[in-house]
C-alpha cells in the first residue's frame, strides 16, 4: 500500500521473480512513475491500482487525481505487507482480515499513526514486532519528531 515511485515493489519483484506484487497508490502520477519504474527494471510480476485503502489522510499531488477509496477488507491475500498509507495504516490493521506472514509498517505519528499505537496494533495481530529505526536517516530529526519510523511484524 502506498507504490510511491515503486522502487520496494520491483526490489520484492525482483526477489520473488514466481510471486505476483500488487501495489495500491493513491496518487495518478506515482501510479506512472511506479509503473515507468518496472518497465525500466524488465519487471513485469507487479501491477498496479490507483486507489488508496482505507481512507485518503494524506496524498500526494492534487486531490483531481486521487483514486478511489477501498476499505481495507479487500486487500488480497498475501505473504508480505508492506504499509506506507500517510496516516491510514491504524485504520488498515484494524479493519484488515488477512493474516499475512510479515507486516512492515511506516508509521506516520504526525497523521495519527504513532509508531507505539501501529506496535500495539501489531501485537493485538499476534506479531512479533521489531522496529527497524526512522524511516529515512537523511531526514534523523524531522522523522523523528513526526514519529516516522519502520516496524516490521512477523508471525510467531
Amino acid at each position: 500500500m502506498g507504490a510511491g515511485l515503486g522502487v520496494t515493489a520491483v526490489v520484492a519483484a525482483l526477489r520473488a521473480p514466481s510471486g505476483a506484487i500488487q501495489c495500491f497508490e493513491g496518487n495518478k502520477q506515482c501510479v506512472r512513475a511506479a509503473q515507468q519504474t518496472a518497465a525500466r527494471n524488465k519487471v513485469t510480476n507487479i501491477s498496479f491500482h490507483h486507489a488508496i485503502v482505507a481512507k485518503a489522510i494524506f496524498v500526494y499531488g492534487s486531490p483531481h487525481d486521487v483514486g478511489t477509496v477501498i476499505p481495507a477488507s479487500q486487500i488480497p491475500k498475501c505473504n508480505v505487507l508492506q504499509l506506507d498509507c500517510e496516516g491510514a495504516e491504524v485504520e488498515i490493521l484494524r479493519e484488515l482480515t488477512i493474516q499475512p506472514r510479515a507486516i512492515l509498517v511506516e508509521t506516520h505519528g504526525i497523521y495519527g499513526a504513532p509508531a507505539n499505537l501501529v506496535a500495539s496494533l501489531l501485537m493485538e495481530r499476534g506479531y512479533v514486532v521489531s522496529d527497524r529505526g526512522l524511516a529515512e536517516p537523511r531526514l534523523g530529526e524531522l522523522h523523528a519528531q513526526q514519529d516516522v519510523r519502520v516496524l516490521l511484524g512477523r508471525s510467531h
